[in-house]
């Protein structure tokens, strides 16, 4: 999907520094509370649900990859989430993030969109059903975007993460031409 304007509103509002990670796990978080398989895993024939939406978010700036858990990210509006992010990246090229900063989550994210990687396929972490990759290149017309879903079929179906993604991208286009006071 083309993400040009969704960040133009970002801009004209000045919100989340033009950033849309923080927009995309706001609406992330809000699907995932409702889809508890997401936030399962599988073990010895058994299914296991987590009770928390704790989304684990892949940093790599060249000091090795961490997985920092924003937790209870359903909880937050996405300045709490842009700025919790913020936070991680700070601590983390500071080599000062907490096990648990590292620990509990139920879902991973990784965003190489930074990178205008637009398609790329991440590996799904123990103990998780499901790892999300955030793909773009600024490079191309409209600033596309990806979402990639790479899950665990003894949990979760084709056509559930077909339905989920297709949730997700419209929330995300939702935001192309509203004004919204959440962003703030």
């Amino acid at each position: 999907f083309n993400s040009d304007k969704v960040r133009a509103t970002l801009k004209s509002l000045g919100a989340l520094n033009g950033q849309m990670l923080p927009l995309m796990i706001f609406e992330l978080s809000r699907l995932l509370e409702s889809n508890p398989r997401f936030t399962s895993f599988y073990y010895q024939e058994k299914i296991y649900f987590y009770d928390k939406v704790n989304i684990g978010v892949a940093i790599d700036f060249g000091e090795g990859l961490k997985v920092a858990v924003i937790k209870d990210a359903n909880r937050l509006m996405p300045i709490d989430i842009y700025k919790t992010l913020m936070h991680y990246s700070m601590k983390y090229m500071k080599n000062k993030l907490t096990i648990e900063e590292v620990s509990e989550g139920t879902v991973t994210i990784t965003d190489l969109s930074g990178d205008n990687i637009l398609n790329f396929q991440p590996l799904i972490n123990q103990n998780q059903t499901i790892i999300f990759g955030f793909g773009g290149n600024s490079c191309l017309p409209g600033h596309p975007m990806s979402i990639t879903g790479v899950f665990d079929h003894r949990v979760l179906s084709g056509r559930d993460v077909a339905t989920f993604l297709t949730e997700l991208k419209d929330k995300i286009l939702s935001y192309e031409s509203q004004n919204f006071s959440n962003l703030k």
